[in-house]
């Protein structure tokens, strides 16, 4: 039996309806659920699909360009010290944690992105930020910054590019591995106290002056070359 190739349909301009459907989905006091019914037709049903990740697009770019936004606040907050001292707290990193995590509810992942991105790209509008995405971002900024020439090159590249080739491109400019830039996530059992104080090591101004960065990975990085060759010493004199 011959398979046809099934080409993807072309996008439908949204109707007053979707217009209203995806304003609600956008709401925060939404039900993200409720334009669903798996009984709809599935014309209905398809058009459900659409208008769904027409919001959760929308709302991931939005999101994105907030990104940009936050930084810059928190770049302001950092080197003004009143703005945070007028709530009572001695310290920049007692304020990220005190009031923006744990009161405002932002995570630090985020908050790690938003200063890491605007840092590297003070002058870059949120939109162009929307457009490419955090995750690329994310990688752009750890070997490239609006101070290094041919920068906008490799934004501009970026937009239509997807992850990997951004990796890819970068791996072949630096001449290195993709092992030694692209990420990973470890996810290790401990209890919540080990969990704190790591954090509070990792984020300790000493640690990060030490290691000269503030990512995490490269800190731990520091801590094992620091302590390896020690351990192992020990326990081959031990042994």
């Amino acid at each position: 039996m011959e398979t046809k190739e099934i080409k993807p349909s072309p996008p439908h301009p949204l109707n007053s309806e979707d217009q209203k459907i995806l304003a609600d989905l956008c709401s925060p006091d939404s039900e993200t659920n409720f334009v669903f019914d798996p009984k709809q037709s599935p014309a209905n049903i398809l058009r459900s699909l659409y208008v769904a990740t027409r919001a959760a697009t929308w709302l991931e770019r939005r999101r994105d360009g907030l990104i940009q936004v936050i930084g810059r606040i928190l770049s302001v907050c950092k080197n003004n010290p009143d703005i945070y001292q007028t709530l009572g707290y001695k310290s920049f990193d007692a304020f990220i944690k005190k009031h923006v995590v744990e009161a405002l509810g932002m995570s630090k992942s985020t908050l790690r992105d938003a200063m890491g991105i605007y840092e590297a790209f003070p002058d870059k509008p949120p939109s162009l930020i929307a457009e490419i995405g955090v995750t690329k971002m994310n990688l752009i900024r750890r070997h490239t910054n609006s101070d290094q020439p041919g920068h906008m090159a490799i934004l501009e590249a970026a937009k239509t590019q997807s992850y990997r080739e951004v990796l890819k491109a970068i791996c072949e400019r630096e001449n290195v591995p993709s092992g030694e830039i692209d990420r990973a996530v470890i996810v290790i059992q401990c209890t919540v106290a080990q969990k704190e104080m790591f954090e509070s090591f990792a984020d300790d101004p000493r640690v990060r002056s030490m290691c000269q960065t503030e990512d995490w990975g490269l800190i731990l990085e520091n801590m094992i070359a620091e302590v390896g060759a020690e351990w192992l010493q020990d326990v081959a004199v031990a042994g």
